[in-house]
């Protein structure tokens, strides 16, 4: 079994840790969860672990990186305690379940911080191609802290952790402020420069007065520190404030330098707001790369961010080219979305991205699957509905199927660029359950 492992380790990627996975379950479950077991601290399970490669001396294992969790008892788990449930960092052994690095407050830890609070996030690792070791992670934490796993040496014990957000510049940070969770998986992408971009969202808030939600993008650069050693550093690219009551509700999906995610804003407190109303969900598509002028929202936020969506249609005509976000249907609230692309069958036609959005729908009622709105990037609705071209309606839910995007008119040489095409389908659905 071990040497049909080591044949998998020099294929591709995906394959051999898929395999893997699928023998630590099969064959090594009980020396896994042995390994596990002995491991204290370890909280709810609400961090996804990312399978990835880490160097340890002259070998290249297959490796588990994942956080802690969230802590069972919710009042401690909105108060900063140190070395308490979920306050940790696993990298496993995949193969075994042995502990390869374990990161906690006062073991691993860089700079004068502690780790305080929930580990809930879900890893992101760079390099993430081929079979090269990890030599970073990020994930977030329950009071909105991004942090960075540094690997790049071979001696685990050399390993250490940082905060990477909020940096200490205040004038960086903005109105960004502590006590949101971060949402799933940090989206990772490779600017133009080589550098390393990292956008993440916040979601619902743990401590008391924790201001607006955020979307994040992040550069993390190598940099010359204390003693003339290579240090990471990050610095903001664009923090998009969302609504009063409106969070992400799902990870950061990166594609074509364009950043895809969901987000739920809740009714205001308040007598009209009905027991069963979920809130609105959106679907939001923003440039990574590049910000433009500031503007003024109709609530009052000022953003600098570029909208990603295609040029899109309503049902009276009126060309929207400033799309920022799609409204779904009342009823239907996101939690989050995935890419999957299929070959094309016809010759000259280009291939079929899908995006499916997760959704659940209110109060067990149906919703209407036609009625999708666009939404400016002022916050503005554009009168009436998405068109009809747009839309396929199906047994369960909705595709709506957008044309690619253009060249940008502001990309130097775009005359007759060809860029990955937003995916041409979004689909979501909603169900419901009992109890």
């Amino acid at each position: 079994m071990v040497q049909l492992i080591s044949r998998f380790r020099l294929r591709d990627r995906t394959a051999s840790l898929a395999l893997i996975a699928m023998i630590i379950l099969m064959v090594f479950p009980e020396a896994a969860l042995s390994q596990i077991a002995r491991v204290i601290n370890l909280g709810e399970s609400v961090s996804r672990p990312t399978l990835t490669y880490a160097r340890v001396g002259e070998e290249i294992h297959a490796a588990l990186i994942v956080g802690c969790g969230d802590d069972p008892q919710s009042a401690r788990g909105a108060t900063a305690i140190n070395n308490v449930m979920g306050r940790c960092v696993l990298v496993l052994k995949a193969m075994t379940g042995e502990v390869i690095r374990r990161f906690e407050t006062g073991n691993g830890i860089d700079g004068d911080v502690d780790m305080d609070a929930p580990m809930t996030g879900s890893p992101a690792v760079y390099p993430a191609t081929g079979l090269l070791p990890a030599s970073r992670a990020y994930l977030g934490d329950a009071f909105g802290r991004l942090w960075r796993v540094d690997m790049r040496s071979s001696n685990p014990n050399e390993w250490s952790m940082s905060v990477a957000w909020p940096t200490d510049d205040e004038d960086e940070v903005g109105e960004y402020r502590l006590g949101r969770e971060i949402v799933d998986r940090p989206g990772l992408f490779v600017r133009d420069s080589g550098k390393v971009g990292v956008i993440f969202g916040t979601g619902k808030e743990r401590l008391e007065n924790p201001g607006r939600g955020h979307v994040v993008s992040l550069t993390d650069e190598l940099v010359v520190g204390r003693g003339n050693r290579l240090v990471y550093q990050a610095r903001p690219e664009w923090l998009m404030p969302l609504r009063n009551t409106e969070t992400i509700s799902g990870g950061v999906l990166i594609r074509a330098n364009a950043a895809y995610f969901t987000t739920i804003t809740t009714p205001d407190d308040g007598a009209d707001a009905a027991v069963c109303d979920f809130g609105v969900g959106r679907l939001y598509g923003v440039k990574a790369t590049k910000i433009g002028p500031e503007f003024q929202t109709v609530d009052g936020r000022r953003l600098k961010i570029l909208p990603a969506l295609p040029t899109l249609v309503t049902q009276a005509g009126q060309v929207v080219r400033d799309a920022l976000a799609i409204v779904l249907s009342a009823g239907n609230v996101a939690y989050g979305l995935a890419m999957v692309t299929s070959p094309s069958c016809v010759d000259g036609e280009e291939p079929t991205t899908e995006v499916v959005v997760n959704t659940t729908a209110a109060g067990g009622q149906a919703a209407d699957p036609a009625d999708v709105k666009i939404e400016r990037k002022t916050g503005r609705l554009a009168p009436g509905k998405l068109d009809d071209d747009f839309i396929r309606e199906g047994n369960t839910g909705v595709a709506i199927a957008v044309k690619g995007v253009g060249p940008d008119e502001d990309d130097e040489g775009g005359a007759g660029k060809s860029e990955a095409p937003f995916p041409r389908r979004v689909l979501y659905w909603g169900s419901t359950f009992a109890q």
